[in-house]
């Protein structure tokens, strides 16, 4: 039974992209979003203070957080490229959450405060967000022990791909102190995980999983071992400019690539000369040269088999900036449902983040006068920088009229479907706008480091499949599929959300 106390124990739960870490990442000033957001949600429980709640059901809120580092990693330790590769150690983490959580309600009993929990994750931490929520409600169906109330979930770009990657087979151990996802990644080579050791992740949500679930998808990833999960039926997704991380966060603030293109230009000046000012007039890339490579005969794309093409190469400088107007999103996302962050800053410092802590303490809770607009001091420092004209036009746009971003830049995706046997699968469209932002903003989705052997590689944001050597990402791919549009994407799998299958209490 429900209990009727005023008081109340918020906790956000944290849960960071695969290969991030916060105190890792801090050092080198490259942390995601979620450890952004997760320093904007103030720990006043711990120093026994509260924010004013204003409803006769929300007297005193008491607000603590809890942040889990992305699966690969360590806090100052290398990360481990195999356990990255298998998300080994993510049921470890959820876990370590539900312990945290237990000992929050010690605490804060449910006899004398409720407890509502707001949930941020992202890749990897999206996906173990979504199987925490199954995994807490599923007990609380049983037996009503730490009876919690899930009240807003913020997803960037949800990725599973436990185990085994790129397939929708995602397992976890049953006792996550005895084994890991590493170890269901050799079964699911040869065989089935055995149901002894191993029960599938739950990453399916409904709209009775939390009051409120937003979903930001990466529009530019490659997404062969990164095939996104949706949330179809559970609540908002936004679609944004980027890759994987260009949503979710954790670049470093400058990035040099070096990037190589094949094209199907008879001699290296032409090859060259069309990339360096590519026909629709959007430069990708600098400092262009090429050579001959000639496809190997033993080439999987067999009417490609000798034939000579140009490969150029060059070299390309971004920033992390695409992170910030989804930060701003998200957070915007948030304090419209009632999350009580901080004041929004970019300032982490340990004296900063005190001081607007001890600000809010005592205080009423008014989360919606903090919302970003693109008159507020942080997006105007933004707008003020030197950055493209479209870039600014699309992070207005981005805070003024989120629900409209995608007539703004004339997104569209077909969802196509051989048969039902297959996933669905996602074809994207872009226009000038977004491969403005793309040539200038946005990382490499997979950057693969040589191209010996010319089996096309994820180069960039062209997604390029076998079917057709292209020209430069800036002009858009072309198929020899027969979709139609220079400027389609190659199809890419999307993993549905099953409401169905989610866990949710009963009403």
């Amino acid at each position: 039974m429900a209990s009727l106390t005023c008081k109340v124990i918020r906790i956000g739960v944290f849960f960071d992209g695969t290969g991030n870490n916060l105190v890792n990442d801090e050092k080198l000033n490259q942390t995601s979003n979620i450890a952004r957001l997760y320093h904007l949600y103030p720990k006043l429980a711990e120093k026994n203070a509260y924010i004013i709640g204003n409803k006769v059901t929300e007297c005193r809120i008491y607000l603590d957080s809890i942040y889990i580092e992305g699966v690969g990693t360590e806090n100052n330790r290398s990360d481990s490229t195999l356990d990255k590769g298998t998300g080994s150690g993510g049921a470890k983490r959820i876990n370590l959450v539900i312990e945290q959580i237990k000992a929050l309600r010690k605490k804060f009993p449910q006899d004398r405060y409720k407890c509502y929990i707001d949930v941020f994750g992202f890749s990897r931490g999206a996906a173990l967000a979504r199987d925490f929520i199954n995994i807490m409600n599923k007990s609380e169906k049983k037996q009503r022990k730490l009876n919690c109330i899930f009240k807003f979930v913020g997803l960037f770009d949800t990725v599973g791909s436990f185990g085994k990657a790129g397939d929708d087979k995602n397992y976890k151990p049953i006792d996550a102190s005895d084994d890991s996802e590493g170890g269901a990644f050799w079964s699911e080579i040869f065989s089935t995980p055995s149901s002894e050791k191993y029960e599938p992740y739950n990453f399916n949500l409904s709209r009775q999983s939390a009051e409120k679930i937003v979903h930001f998808v990466a529009l530019d990833e490659y997404r062969k071992n990164f095939p996104l999960t949706d949330i179809e039926g559970a609540g908002e997704t936004y679609h944004f400019i980027g890759a994987h991380s260009d949503v979710g966060g954790g670049y470093a603030p400058i990035t040099k690539e070096l990037i190589f293109e094949y094209t199907n230009k008879k001699t290296l000046a032409e090859a060259k000369q069309a990339l360096s000012n590519p026909e629709n007039g959007i430069p990708f890339g600098e400092g262009w040269n090429a050579q001959y490579r000639s496809v190997r005969q033993d080439d999987s794309w067999s009417e490609n088999r000798g034939q000579r093409y140009a490969y150029a190469y060059g070299r390309r400088v971004i920033t992390n900036d695409l992170q910030r107007i989804t930060l701003m999103a998200m957070y915007n996302c948030a304090v419209k449902a009632g999350v009580p962050l901080l004041p929004f800053t970019e300032d982490f410092s340990p004296s900063h983040l005190a001081n607007l802590t001890k600000d809010i303490a005592y205080t009423e809770y008014t989360p919606f006068f903090n919302v970003i607009s693109s008159s507020s001091e942080c997006a105007l420092s933004l707008l003020n920088e030197d950055f493209s004209q479209e870039f600014k036009a699309y992070l207005r746009e981005v805070l003024e009229n989120p629900f409209s971003v995608e007539s703004f830049i004339n997104h569209q995706t077909d969802e196509l479907r051989k048969s039902d046997r297959l996933p669905k699968r996602a074809q994207h469209f872009r226009d000038k706008l977004h491969l403005c932002i793309l040539a200038k903003y946005v990382h490499n989705s997979s950057c693969t480091g040589d191209a010996d052997g010319l089996k096309l590689p994820p180069i960039g944001f062209k997604h390029r499949s076998p079917e057709y050597i292209g020209e430069t990402i800036a002009n858009a791919p072309l198929y020899s599929g027969g979709f139609g549009s220079i400027d389609a994407l190659p199809i890419r799998m999307v993993f549905e959300n099953n409401v169905n299958e989610a866990v949710v209490l009963d009403e």
